[in-house]
């Protein structure tokens, strides 16, 4: 069956209008006409088809239609301006089985012009057909696979793809595609924010949210031992500002901008007038046969500074007394990152997070019940020796525990960390040393006390000070190690029990024991 290009148009969308004299169709669907409604020009032939004897074409005003009787296929020509209503007589009722045809005069219509920018594609097509003046008409806007919908303008300006429109004379419609920036983007991303230079745990934590092609992004936020919810959609421009509920007090202000594989912004509170930056990564992804090229295990150190650290995070107390937490780290094929660690006040630590593609691990725990938290931007490095596997300033903030044996005015410190990739040695020795020192420091000791020590085969360690008892034992698959000492300090018998980790790189290892209230440092270093 032939169609010319307004009667398909009309059949497809009934919205338009043809020139006088064209035949449009009308087709039975099951238990309705297909289209329902339809507008047609003075002097064209609607044709109905599909009735299979089984329906009828039955006007409810002056215009016949197709009489009572039941059709097959039937026409109608429509010589006069108006509003046609008909019906199918057994199935009106019972299946609302309708419809109508308008006729206008062919002068009361102009043609659209529907320009595309870009890639994508305008649906119905509406482009070049003649519309009735006065009438409203709905189009909408599809990008192609990689593009994303960038606005209407022209004749009418919107930003969303559906677009409801009233017919103008001569109206020109322009759909404008670009290149989706935010496919690319798409992934998870996780961060770090604070204020600089005064990291505190009441306005500092860490982010996770995961976005997806369309721009929109779902995540937590964790602050003073809450994990919030936030959601929001990017704009084209890879920004976004959201509000991050928190219940039983004002909602945070957020925003982020998207920065080729990193994610910037702030988070702020303004009641309490604080504002903190925010810095974040896309986790990498690595497919086949590629994988991270910081995998491996590592071991670390957490130690103390005596100053203001480079980036500003916290400033030790020069009197607070604290020995050196330690921990593991280890990274699998695809960048993610598994942290067991002991802080030197014995506090358990550990996390779980993607390396970025740039070797940074955005480092953050809440600790003591959500009341406080340590927090590090901590650098992996695959550079050859002597340079460090890792490195990062670290802020610790513990609360006030009235009643805690350790530290129960609590703190706020600046720490260093220092890490070393870390190779089981099978039978070699974990460290480059034959003699060795074994010192011990702070903890509520009144002076340094150091044990003299040989590494012998399979990693035993041999104590050479006879009046002063030591084990040390070496872990040598994870490079932790533990043990204990009997000593005379200033005419106090003591037992320490201490327990830290072997830095290969460093050729040292180090670790804390617990105090009467404080803890000390242990170190084991090869005899100069």
């Amino acid at each position: 069956m032939f169609l010319g290009a307004m009667a398909a148009f009309a059949f497809a969308f009934a919205v338009a209008v043809s020139a006088s004299g064209a035949t449009n169709f009308v087709a039975v669907q099951g238990f309705s006409f297909s289209p329902k409604s339809l507008t047609v020009a003075v002097g064209d032939t609607v044709v109905f088809t599909g009735g299979n004897n089984f329906h009828t074409v039955t006007g409810t005003g002056a215009e016949p239609f197709c009489g009572q009787g039941f059709f097959t296929t039937c026409s109608v020509t429509f010589s006069t301006v108006g509003s046609f209503p008909y019906i199918c007589i057994p199935h009106a009722v019972a299946n609302n089985m309708t419809g109508v045809v308008q006729v206008v005069d062919v002068s009361a219509t102009s043609p659209l012009a529907v320009v595309i920018h870009g890639q994508g594609t305008v649906s119905p097509d509406l482009n070049g057909q003649a519309l009735v003046v006065g009438n409203s008409y709905t189009i909408t806007a599809v990008p192609a696979a990689g593009f994303a919908f960038a606005g209407w303008s022209g004749g009418l300006t919107a930003s969303e793809p559906r677009l409801t429109f009233t017919m103008q004379a001569n109206l020109a419609l322009e759909a404008n595609f670009v290149v989706d920036p935010l496919q690319s983007a798409s992934g998870s991303y996780n961060g770090l924010f604070y204020v600089e230079d005064a990291v505190q745990h009441q306005t500092s934590g860490a982010f996770t949210f995961r976005l997806i092609s369309s721009g929109k992004y779902t995540g937590k936020l964790q602050l003073a031992g809450k994990r919030l919810s936030f959601s929001g959609q990017f704009g084209l421009d890879g920004k976004a500002t959201n509000a991050v509920p928190r219940a039983g007090t004002n909602p945070l202000s957020m925003e982020l901008t998207l920065d080729s594989d990193q994610v910037l912004g702030h988070v702020r509170d303004a009641v309490a007038g604080w504002d903190a930056e925010l810095m974040g990564d896309r986790a990498p992804v690595y497919t086949g046969t590629s994988m991270s090229p910081y995998a491996g295990n590592y071991t670390l150190l957490v130690t103390e500074e005596d100053e203001l650290d480079e980036a500003g995070l916290a400033e030790s107390e020069p009197d607070l007394e604290i020995g050196t937490g330690f921990g593991t780290l280890k990274v699998d094929a695809k960048g993610k990152a598994v942290f067991r660690g002991t802080l030197a006040d014995g506090t358990p630590a550990t996390q779980t997070v993607p390396i970025s593609k740039s070797g940074l691990w955005p480092l953050y725990i809440a600790l003591y019940g959500g009341k406080g938290s340590i927090l590090s931007w901590v650098s992996l490095s695959n550079n050859p020796a002597p340079e460090a596997s890792l490195y990062g300033d670290l802020s610790w903030s513990k609360p006030a525990l009235p009643g805690a044996k350790y530290y129960p005015d609590g703190f706020t410190i600046g720490m260093d960390i220092v890490g070393s990739i870390y190779q089981a040695p099978g039978t070699n020795r974990v460290l480059e040393m034959d003699m060795g020192i074994v010192s011990f420091e702070g903890g509520n000791l009144t002076e340094e006390l150091e044990n003299m020590v040989t590494l012998g085969a399979n990693n035993k360690v041999t104590n050479l000070t006879t009046d002063q008892p030591l084990t040390l034992k070496i872990a040598v698959p994870s490079g932790l190690y533990s043990g204990n000492v009997k000593a005379d300090d200033g005419g106090v018998k003591k037992t320490l029990t201490f327990k830290g980790v072997i830095l290969q790189r460093q050729n040292l290892g180090g670790g804390f024991f617990l105090g009467t209230d404080k803890s000390g440092s242990v170190h084991l270093e090869p005899t100069p």
